[in-house]
């Protein structure tokens, strides 16, 4: 809990020269494994990616898939660009600035984005006007007495900036609170750790992660609605990411991952970890 935490986490370079070191090690697989797909970017996506890699190589066994640790969204279209990843996983849309020739961006899912807390605690709904309490520091205790710690992300981090957008004053409150010197998670992973290990923590999170990676977490109803995929089809829930696969000119094997996604079986994998999945017709590229 001491100073920021995106001071000791590696940044998104440092972490692509990993990816670098992976690929060149990867690259000497012998053939007869057949081919191989490399996946890598947003932490909200892994561990479905996993699952999701999983069902698509028992119905491919020639190919070989491998999931990565995050890079985060910008990480992704690095990696893509540098033909260092085949799939890349965004958790936002493509900003103009990042919208290169020949980069693809393929909408399959959205997942409701939360504000979690550990299994443990005793509340299990808040209201826009707590968070901005508890994040202005106005609101210091669940109701069992014990201590709140918010747990922030960055400021320019998708979660910080959807929120703001969603609830403005939820939003106002956050940006109020790093003057409060709370700490900052940098990945969606750092996030759920803290989450689950800080008495009290209360932060941001994604169904999907939650529910893939089989967090000791729970997601808070928000002003009585559940987050979940019905309420975000029915929009009565206003918090949500959306989810992108990133390719360019992709090889037949990401290729065929990518239509996997956007099937019937990984649609199934999708809803069970609290995605709504986007029909292929309706899927931005």
């Amino acid at each position: 809990m001491k100073g920021h935490a995106e001071t000791r986490t590696p940044n998104v370079a440092r972490r692509l020269s990993i990816l670098l070191l992976c690929y060149a090690w990867l690259s000497h697989v012998p053939a007869a494994l057949g081919q191989h797909v490399t996946i890598a970017g947003s932490g909200t996506n892994l561990g479905t990616a996993r699952l999701l890699a999983d069902a698509f190589t028992a119905r491919h066994p020639d190919t070989s898939v491998q999931v990565l640790r995050s890079i985060g969204t910008g990480g992704a279209i690095k990696g893509v660009m540098r033909r260092v990843v085949d799939v890349g996983l965004a958790s936002r849309a493509l900003r103009p600035a990042e919208q290169h020739p020949g980069l693809q961006a393929t909408l399959y899912a959205r997942t409701p984005l939360v504000f979690a807390v550990s299994l443990q605690e005793s509340a299990s709904e808040v209201s826009a006007a707590e968070l901005a309490r508890i994040y202005t520091g106005d609101l210091r205790l669940w109701p069992g007495g014990h201590a709140i710690r918010p747990i922030l992300r960055p400021t320019h981090d998708s979660d910080t900036l959807i929120v703001a957008s969603a609830i403005p004053r939820v939003g106002e409150a956050m940006a109020m609170a790093r003057h409060r010197h709370l700490p900052v998670a940098t990945t969606d992973q750092e996030t759920a750790d803290m989450l689950e290990r800080v008495p009290g923590a209360v932060g941001t999170s994604t169904l999907a992660l939650i529910r893939s990676e089989g967090r000791e977490l729970k997601a808070l109803r928000l002003d009585g609605v559940t987050p979940s995929p019905a309420s975000l089809a029915d929009a009565t829930y206003p918090l949500y990411k959306s989810l992108y696969l990133l390719t360019r000119s992709p090889s037949p094997a990401a290729r065929a991952f990518v239509d996997f996604v956007r099937g019937e079986e990984a649609r199934r994998i999708l809803e069970e970890t609290g995605h709504l999945a986007v029909a292929p017709s309706h899927a931005a590229r």
